[in-house]
């Protein structure tokens, strides 16, 4: 073994081994295999930091480089790890300027804290031909998942006898469920994704939500079917997770990560402006559970482009990376579960502690909507899958606009720090809407009103994540991603548990108020951070 030698593209020394955790898209995931199936359309915009994502970054062998040398114009390391000696060059790890060593146009010198190199080596080239591929799967995932959005608490409705409060109070149950599964199964399977390349966990979580549409297209009148649903679902719901994942392994270090996370948010926009009206006309020209299968179909198509088209993008560092230090007990399977160390990242500065409350209040506050919107309008409208189904539409037309036409111009108008409030304010606002009213039209208002603050959410990511440095990135996101893990399982209980008790006395409205003025303590919370003088 001590003899074996590996080449590996080495990634920039200013970027994290691991990429960043997922955008607000990874929302999807649950929301279509959890048990009411519309949680992602209700929080896809305004959640964008409170998803499960992977693991910290797997760290480095320890020791600095034991040397850099110059060959064929590329800078090459050989790290000696445990008798394994592994080689790493890159064309685009090469020294061709002063700027690598203050001018000798060498490696001596070089900082074994920045890689073995100090100053930049040269920016990665974007991979657009892979990313296109990956968003081919990504709009064929996000429209099976949209089909559903409409269908499935309808059919938990119907099967737990058509009392709304008894199908919100199962499907606060689930979706806790769903939450806590996934402290667990994320991290291992972001971990495995580390260790064996992003397909094979792409595939996985396809052929898991298949089984789980599958289970609750065959026995839909059965309320039980659906908690084997969920542990099915949960237990292998990582496809946009891994799919965001995909994204960074492509984008970061490139200067294109904004563009490529705006792109593929359009695209899931993109699925959600078709898919639920989609899925709920299919339901009323059909029969009720053909949404599900035709979305199995679907997955079906997608799983076999993951298989023959899209390329494997974890790169060879990080998956040797990962693999070392499994053997060596560092970084593995049972250090990924635990999301406790990860929040450390999040008090390392009061800067990060005041972000971080943000974060958590906002979850709280909005991270039950999607559990009860459709019983609510149910009960208040008498909304079917068809007009649920335009909601949804809706709200897809509604993230296009917001992230894709207005969060730039607004940032330029109002600033940064000014727009983030006003979006939470907005968010509020919206909220109280939906509470009060009484035509359907004023549901559509209030959703004109949340576009203009879904748009903020990408600002206040961008915000969060200049708080620390380039090798930092991956211990902040997978800190957000552990702060959601502990802060999910809560929300849907809260509101359904509300919504329940307040539909019983024909105040179905009240969880609404309640969210909204949970969502204005997150905008104090918001306020303190962004006003803090280190604020970057």
């Amino acid at each position: 073994m001590g003899g074996r030698r590996q080449e590996l593209s080495a990634p920039s020394p200013s970027t994290p081994l691991l990429p960043a955790a997922p955008t607000a898209a990874s929302t999807v995931e649950r929301s279509a295999s959890s048990p009411l199936a519309l949680r992602v359309a209700a929080t896809v915009a305004t959640e964008p930091l409170l998803e499960a994502g992977p693991p910290d970054a797997v760290p480095p062998p320890p020791g600095p480089p034991l040397g850099w040398t110059r060959s064929s114009g590329k800078a090459k390391s050989t790290v000696a790890w445990d008798g394994v000696v592994v080689e790493v060059g890159s064309e685009r790890g090469s020294c061709a300027t002063a700027e690598c060593d203050g001018g000798s146009g060498g490696m001596d010198g070089a900082d074994p804290s920045n890689g073995g190199i100090d100053g930049p080596v040269s920016t990665r080239v974007m991979d657009w031909h892979t990313f296109r591929y990956a968003l081919v799967v990504a709009v064929l995932q996000a429209l099976a998942l949209a089909m559903v959005v409409p269908v499935r608490p309808k059919l938990l409705l119907d099967a737990v006898g058509g009392s709304a409060s008894t199908a919100a109070a199962v499907t606060g149950g689930l979706s806790s469920l769903d939450a806590i599964i996934e402290v667990i199964s994320n991290p291992l399977l972001g971990h495995a994704s580390d260790l064996y390349g992003r397909r094979g966990v792409l595939l996985l979580a396809q052929i898991g939500l298949v089984i789980d549409f599958g289970l609750i297209a065959t026995f839909s009148d059965q309320w039980r079917v659906y908690v084997v649903a969920t542990l099915v679902g949960a237990s292998t719901g990582v496809f946009f997770m891994t799919l965001s994942t995909v994204t960074a392994d492509l984008a970061v270090g490139t200067g294109e990560e904004a563009t490529a996370y705006g792109i593929l948010g359009a695209t899931y926009g993109l699925a959600f402006a078709a898919g639920p009206a989609v899925g709920g006309a299919i339901a009323a020209a059909s029969y009720p559970t053909a949404p599900l299968h035709t979305a199995m179909a679907v997955i079906g198509l997608n799983a076999l482009f993951v298989w023959c088209a899209l390329p494997e993008t974890a790169p060879s560092g990080v998956r040797l990376a990962a693999r070392l230090s499994a053997s060596r007990g560092q970084g593995g399977w049972a250090t990924s579960i635990n999301p406790l160390p990860r929040l450390q990242v999040l008090f390392q500065s009061d800067v990060l502690r005041w972000l971080g409350a943000t974060v958590a209040a906002s979850g709280v506050a909005t991270g039950g909507l999607g559990s009860i919107l459709f019983y609510y309008t149910n009960v208040r409208f008498g909304w079917g899958p068809p007009e649920t189904g335009r909601f949804f539409s809706a709200l897809g037309v509604s993230m296009i606009v917001s992230q894709g036409l207005l969060a730039r111009p607004l940032v330029a108008l109002l600033g940064e720090r000014p727009f983030i409030l006003t979006g939470f304010v907005l968010d509020a606002v919206h909220l109280v809407m939906y509470g009060l009213a009484r035509k359907e039209s004023s549901m559509y208002v209030a959703l004109a009103v949340a576009t203009v603050g879904y748009a903020s959410g990408p600002a206040l990511k961008g915000l969060i994540a200049r708080q620390v440095g380039p090798d930092e990135q991956g211990a902040l996101q997978g800190g957000l991603a552990a702060l959601a893990t502990i802060v999910r399982p809560a929300a849907p209980l809260v509101t359904t548990g509300l919504f329940g008790y307040f539909n019983d006395r024909g105040r179905p409205g009240v969880p609404l108020y309640v969210m909204g003025s949970l969502t204005l303590v997150a905008t104090v919370i918001a306020a303190k951070a962004l006003s803090h003088p280190h604020l970057k």
